[in-house]
This record gives C-alpha cells, structure tokens and sequence, in this order.
C-alpha cells in the first residue's frame, strides 16, 4: 500500500514537470533561432515576408499555450491573475529575445517583429480560453458538461442536489458509507440511494461494506461528541474515499450530500473538500448544499418518492 502511494505521487508529480520543461525547452528553442547569427544570403533576403512573420506568431503564440498547459497541470486550474502574469512573461521574453537582436550580427530589433509575436500571444490566449470555456459548466461555448462525482450519504440528501446539478455537470452518484454499523442498515440506504439514482437518470457506484476500516480509523473517539473528532475523520473517510474514485475514472470534481443535513458540521466538510482536492487533479465543488433550504427539499423529496429516512446518521456510536 505504502509502495502504491510512492508510486502515485511519483506518477502525480511527473505529468507537471514534464510540461513544464517542455515550455522551457520550447523558450531555449526560440531564443537560439533568435539569436543565431545570419548568413549572408538570409541577411540579403531580410525584409517583410508572411512566412517571416507567421513563425513569429506561431513561437510565441505556441510558448504561451506551452505555460498555460503547464500552469493548468500544475495548480488544477488558473486564475485571471495567473492568465496576465502569463501573457506578461512571455511578452517579456518576446520583447527580450527581440531587444538583444541589436546586439547580434547581422541582426536588428524589429517592432514589427514583436508586434507579431504579441498577435501570436494574443491568438494563443484567446483559443485557450476558448477551449477551456467548452469544459465550464455553464458555458455557452460548448454543451460538453464536465463530469461531478457526487458522493451520497444517503437517500433524502441526494435527492435535494442531483436534480439541480445535473443542470450544469454530468453527474455520477457515489454511495461509499462503511460508517453504517451493521449490513442490513447499509443495505437499506443503498437501495435508497438506487432510488434515487434510477429517479434522476444517473449512474451509481457502491463501494463495498468495509465498517471494520471504519471502526480502525475513528479508534479512540468512540466516545467524542456528534461535530466532534470522530465526526471529522468520517467525514474526512467517505470525502478521501470519492476523490480517489473521482480520480481512478477520470472525473474533473467531486463532492458530498453530507453538508445537506444541519446536524453535520457544513463548513468543517467544505474545509476538509477543498483540502483533499486541492492535492489532487479532480476538484471538490464546494457548494454548502444546506443553504437555499436544502434541507427542506431533502425531506419533502423523501416523501415525495417514498425514500427510507434514517434516525440516526449511521454509525453505532450516533445511535447514543
């Protein structure tokens, strides 16, 4: 288990650099074509050509892409800030590359030249956008919904989100709950959880029953408070468990029904998503899906479709 784990990070780690050092390749790559002395025929033949100013526009333009990809691989997504610093050093490098010209023989700096390579940078933000906006829920670019994994703690709470989000993800349901203290409990719920999957028109995925997992990572706060120690690494359980799902068949977020219930700690189940998903490629869609009478609409949808609601959250220690 221990040696999978090196081997995942290893694995994590080593897509970003590789981009990485592809868009460094590609800089030293421009600058030596750049930078290189002409011949006397390439200087003779020195003027305004398309072809002249199309490679300006493709090196610089594909050097951007380069450092968005490698960005994007990197930190899981890019800000607006993160957009302009990158536009800003690869202008920069443009401008350099560009500038130190002058000091080359039989080369000059050229505005125009430059003026080329920032239409490339240009060109290259904007279809980048383009093609990332395609993959934003929401997005009137494109109809391709990204995909949600949406972990459910049961019946009633998944009911009160998967309508909603359907709207703007392509959602699967995720029913992973070894927190349950016996089998016949868990197998109530999960035929709940098939309700409303069937419902809503969405796959499931069940994890199979493992309680003595459970039962080994929450000993020694058999005897903490409903919110407290115990409740914070089951929530932490059951979110680990749908990220590497989430991340096993390739989905862009993940996130839980838990928050929909007020006897759970909603922030504390935000705070331990966006922790999780922050180490790893798919992201946690932080929604508080109590608020907006979340609840509410978890129990009115419950009687509506006939929906088994528990009274106890699911673990023996809750029972008390």
């Amino acid at each position: 288990m221990k040696q999978h784990t090196i081997l995942k990070k290893i694995e994590d780690l080593a897509l970003p650099v590789v981009k990485v050092s592809l868009a460094l390749v590609w800089a030293v790559f421009i600058f030596a074509i750049l930078e290189r002395p002409m011949s006397a025929v390439e200087s003779d033949a020195k003027g305004f050509t398309v072809s002249d100013k199309f490679v300006h526009v493709f090196l610089f333009g594909f050097l951007l892409w380069l450092v968005l990809n490698a960005i994007k691989e990197w930190r899981g997504r890019i800000s607006r800030f993160g957009y302009i610093i990158s536009v800003a050093l690869v202008f920069g490098f443009a401008y350099l590359c560009e500038y130190l010209q002058r000091f080359v023989p039989t080369r000059t700096s050229s505005l125009t030249d430059l003026s080329f390579g920032a239409l490339g940078i240009i060109l290259s933000l904007f279809l980048y956008l383009y093609s990332s906006s395609r993959r934003r829920p929401g997005s009137r670019l494109g109809n391709t919904k990204p995909k949600l994994l949406v972990h459910l703690c049961c019946g009633p709470c998944g009911s009160a989100l998967s309508d909603e989000l359907k709207k703007d993800y392509d959602v699967s349901l995720f029913f992973a709950n070894s927190n349950v203290d016996n089998p016949q409990e868990f197998k109530k719920r999960a035929d709940n959880a098939k309700k409303v999957a069937k419902e809503y028109d969405l796959p499931l995925i069940t994890e199979d029953y493992n309680h003595k997992e459970w039962l080994d990572l929450i000993k020694g706060l058999e005897d903490e408070p409903e919110r407290g120690g115990r409740c914070l690494k089951c929530y932490e359980y059951r979110l680990k468990q749908t990220a590497d799902k989430a991340e096993e068949l390739g989905f862009d977020y993940f996130t839980t029904s838990l928050s929909v219930s007020p006897y759970k700690d909603g922030q504390a189940i935000i705070h331990l998503g966006r922790t999780i998903g922050a180490k790893i490629k798919p992201k946690f869609l932080d929604r508080h899906f109590g608020h907006a009478e979340g609840f509410r609409k978890s129990v009115a949808k419950a009687k509506e479709l006939g929906l088994y609601r528990q009274k106890y959250c699911g673990c023996e220690f809750s029972k008390k």
